[in-house]
């Protein structure tokens, strides 16, 4: 018996720790598969991830893409028309709303 409670309590322990960890984890994943797009093609990010929301002209002269991720956060890739390369990204909501998925 003396062996197996101290089982029992690492079981219990580790049991709860990957809900949260993957809790906390989950907007840096959102950030870590949002940035692996930079330097990528506007196109590849289109034909992956489905219509966006619109494309908004940028007063630098690059374009903005919106996308839906979830109901309330919006992901934009800011991309030179020239190119099409994504030059960065930003998105609205709360990091809670803004989540990934492994």
């Amino acid at each position: 018996m003396t062996r197996l409670f101290p089982s029992v309590i690492t079981v219990l322990i580790c049991s709860g720790l990957p809900g949260c960890v993957g809790r906390l984890a989950s907007h840096e994943i959102f950030v870590s598969q949002s940035t692996y797009w930079v330097g990528e093609s506007i196109l590849t990010r289109r034909k992956n991830s489905g219509p966006s929301r619109g494309v908004h002209p940028l007063p630098n002269g690059h374009m903005e893409e919106e996308w839906s991720h979830g109901a309330r956060c919006r992901k934009f890739f800011e991309y030179d028309p020239a190119t099409n390369i994504i030059v960065k990204w930003r998105f609205t909501g709360l990091p809670a709303d803004c989540i990934g998925i492994l």
